[in-house]
C-alpha cells in the first residue's frame, strides 16, 4: 500500500480485492487523523501472510467499526491487534488458514464475530469465561470448522443472541447453550443425528448442504460478479 493513500482523507472505506500484500507499513497506515469518517475495511481474495502493519498502528479511525476479511493465506491474528482495533464493532475472518485461534478477536468491543471455515480444531475453553471482553454478542460464528467441542462454561453473564455452528464436528453442547434464547445452528452437525441428544428449543438442524463459499457472512458470492473485470 503506497502512502499515498493520505491523499484521500475523506474517504468513506476501503476495499481491497483480489490483491496481494507485499508492503503495507505505518507510513501508509489507516491514521486516525487524516480518516475521521472511515467506518469500513474489506479485504477479500487478498493474499497476505500476516496482518499488515496499515491496519495495526494505532491509533485506527475513529469511526472505523467494521473490519471484514475473507479468503486470504492469513496464518495468524497477533495479539498486538486488540490494542489497534478497540473501536471495531464487527469483524470477520473467514475462509483463512488459521494456525492458532485467534483470541485477540474477542477482546476487542466486536459484538458480531465470524471465524467461518477457518480451519479450526479447538476453542480455547477461557474464551467465555476470562478472555472475551464483552457480556452480549450479537453473532458469533464458528461454522465450517472442525471443532469437536464448544467451551464447558462461561460467565453468568454472558449472552449470545445467534450461535452459528453448522458443519462443525459437534458431538454435544454444554450446558449454557442449552439456555440460549435466540438462535443455533447446528446444520450438518453430527448431534442432529443423535436420537438421544438434548437439544434448545432454539436450535435449527435444517442442513442446506456444503457451501463455505455461500454461507459466509461476507456475501461473497453476491458481490464477487460486480468485481469481474469486463
Amino acid at each position: 500500500m503506497p502512502p499515498a493513500i493520505r491523499r484521500f482523507p475523506n474517504l468513506l472505506g476501503l476495499e481491497l480485492w483480489n490483491v496481494s500484500i507485499i508492503k503495507w507499513d505505518a507510513d501508509a497506515a489507516l491514521n486516525a487523523d487524516l480518516y475521521l469518517n472511515m467506518f469500513y475495511l474489506i479485504m477479500a481474495y487478498t493474499n497476505m501472510t500476516e496482518m499488515p502493519q496499515g491496519v495495526l498502528t494505532k491509533p485506527l479511525p475513529p469511526l472505523l467499526g467494521d473490519i471484514e476479511i475473507s479468503v486470504t493465506n492469513l496464518e495468524v491474528v497477533p495479539d498486538e491487534l486488540a490494542d489497534a482495533w478497540s473501536n471495531v464493532r464487527l469483524v470477520y475472518l473467514e475462509h483463512a488458514p488459521l494456525k492458532e485461534f485467534p483470541t485477540a478477536l474477542f477482546t476487542i468491543p466486536s459484538l458480531s464475530v465470524s471465524l467461518l471455515d477457518d480451519g479450526l480444531e479447538t476453542i480455547p475453553e477461557d474464551l467465555f469465561t476470562t478472555v472475551s471482553l464483552l457480556d452480549e454478542y450479537l453473532e458469533i460464528c464458528f461454522s465450517y470448522n472442525p471443532i469437536i467441542n464448544l467451551p464447558f462454561s462461561t460467565r453468568e453473564s454472558v449472552f449470545i443472541n445467534y450461535l452459528g455452528v453448522d458443519h462443525t464436528d459437534l458431538t454435544q453442547l454444554p450446558a449454557w447453550a442449552l439456555e440460549a434464547r435466540q438462535w443455533i445452528n447446528l446444520g450438518g452437525c453430527p448431534i442432529c443425528n443423535d436420537t438421544e441428544a438434548t437439544l434448545p428449543e432454539v436450535a435449527d438442524c435444517t442442513d442446506w448442504g456444503w457451501n463455505p463459499m455461500v454461507d459466509g457472512r461476507f456475501p461473497l458470492a453476491l458481490v464477487a460478479p460486480f468485481r469481474k473485470i469486463m
